[in-house]
Order: C-alpha cells, then structure tokens, then sequence
C-alpha cells in the first residue's frame, strides 16, 4: 500500500505534560513504550492495552535510551550511563556511572541491527560545531566515528541495513552514510534531505519499506521522506514542538510522537492542554521492530 492511500488518525495517547519528552521506543515483548523526559528527569513507561503509566525520577538528566535484549534498559545521560534491570514500580534509579567529555554532551541514539548502541552529542553552547557521533562499546567507552555537529539529533537505519541516518538540528539536515553492518563502519556522509522553512530535524524512525519519518521541531509536523529524499507526506500535529518518533502497536502500524513544552532555547511553550504529550498516528508504517542492545 502507497503513503498516499492511507487515511491517519491522530490521538493524545499519554496526556504527560512533558518539559522535553524524548527517545521513545516500542517493546515488542511487553506491547509496551518506553520513553524519557530530558528536562524533568524521568524514565516512563506505558502499557497501551491496559492503560497502565508508570514512570521513575531520574537522578540527572538523561539523553537516550536503549531496550537491551536480557530484559533491561540502557540510559545514557548526558556525561554518563547506567545498566539496568527492568524497573519495577516504585524502584529508585541510581547514579549514573560519569564518563568525561569536553566541550561536548551526549543527546539522541539508537540500537543497530547488530546490537550496538551510537549516539550523537550537541555542543553545550548550542552554537559550536563540537558534536560528534560516536558508538558505545561493550567495554562502556565512547568511540568516536564522525564529527563536526553541532546539535546531534535522531538517527536510523533502512531495512537492509546499508543507509544510516543522522539528524543535526542546527544545520536542518539529515545526513545519510553507507553502513556496513557486519564491522559497523561509516563511509560518504552526504545530505539526505534539509529542511526548509520553520523548524528542523530533531528524531526519526525508519519504516519497514525505508521510509524515513521525521519529527521537525518547531514546525509541528512529522515529515515523511521516501528512500530517494523526496517529501511523501507531511502530518500536522496538535504540538509545534514534536521531538521524536517510533512505531509500535501489534503490527507496528502506529507511530508514537514525543513533544516538548520549551522551545530550542529553553523557553516554556503553551497552546494547547496536552502540551507536551505523547501522540499516536494510527494507520501509518508498519515501521521496523526495535533492535536489542547485546549488553
């Protein structure tokens, strides 16, 4: 079935007011999603078929999570990582084991078909093009592989495995590589697709037929992108402050959107009740199961 013939239906699936909802990711084992709040540190989950919200206070603010394949989570903050169990209701989370970086801090990632963790970083003043990408290895180490961003962002991979993704918000681009999975190595970073006009590219999801969604924020839509670059489809959501997306559901045909309630300079945003939401587009995709860390 094309993009075009489908009709989507948008509905405020978690009504969470989230400071800087972010790094959702949809567990296919408990039909459930993950996701964070950056700017008031918090670890949620939500089970859509019984309702069910739980969420934990975070000791720092966190950039990304990741599902590992025991069962546990990944979160990486912002100079630091924690390995850890499923939570259960209740659990306090500890500190996060500090790792140093200079000018630089760590924000969006994602889990490769191989089972390895990248993530990007932003520059602290969010002006310097300090950010890089970097994978994080089972030794808990950050290995450097590009760099030069200055507000590092969504990343992804086509279904084959041969494209990746990577988002920098402050030039409006995404950029694509050539990935080999086997080794994980990168090769000709070139633009995949800038956005014009409001906004810019913050996280993104690939779908099953190498769709590329991308949430742009500031612009309050999700900008659907064909594997050649060219804009399929466009939805406006309630939010001009969307900030990532996944696919989820049983037949992972929903897309799930994070949102903001503060602008690119920290500035609190209102406009409607659920500022801050997590949305559901219902009759999109179907989108890719998420990968497993190996650790």
């Amino acid at each position: 079935m094309s993009l075009m013939q489908t009709t989507p239906t948008l509905a405020c699936a978690v009504d969470c007011h989230n400071v800087l909802g972010e790094s959702p990711i949809w567990s296919p084992l408990e039909q459930a999603l993950w996701w964070i709040d950056v700017a008031n540190p918090t670890l949620w989950r939500h089970d859509p078929a019984s309702g069910a919200l739980d969420q934990w206070s975070l000791p720092r603010p966190p950039a990304v999570i990741a599902l590992r394949r025991n069962g546990g989570l990944l979160l990486l903050f912002r100079r630091g990582y924690l390995l850890l169990d499923r939570p259960a209701p209740g659990d306090i989370i500890a500190e996060p084991v500090p790792f140093a970086l200079d000018a630089d801090r760590l924000n969006d990632g994602k889990v490769d078909q191989a089972g390895r963790m990248w993530v990007g970083s932003l520059a602290r003043d969010l002006v310097s093009p300090v950010g890089q990408l970097y994978r994080f290895g089972t030794d808990r180490a950050l290995h450097p592989v590009d760099r030069g961003f200055t507000l590092s962002n969504g990343i992804g991979w086509s279904p084959m495995q041969t494209t990746m993704y990577f988002a920098d918000t402050h030039s409006k681009t995404v950029h694509a590589y050539d990935f080999e999975c086997t080794s994980g190595t990168l090769a000709n970073r070139r633009e995949f697709i800038r956005i014009s006009g409001h906004g810019g590219p913050d996280g993104l999801t690939v779908d099953a037929n190498g769709n590329v969604w991308v949430a742009v924020f500031g612009a309050g839509a999700v900008h659907c992108y064909r594997p050649d670059g060219v804009l399929a489809r466009a939805i406006e959501l309630p939010t001009a402050f969307p900030t990532s997306c996944t696919f989820g559901g049983p037949g992972l045909d929903t897309l799930y959107v994070t949102s903001a309630s503060m602008n690119l300079d920290g500035e609190a945003v209102s406009g409607t009740a659920s500022t801050g939401a997590v949305w559901a587009v219902e009759a999109v995709g179907p989108g890719q199961p998420e990968s497993l860390l190996d650790y």
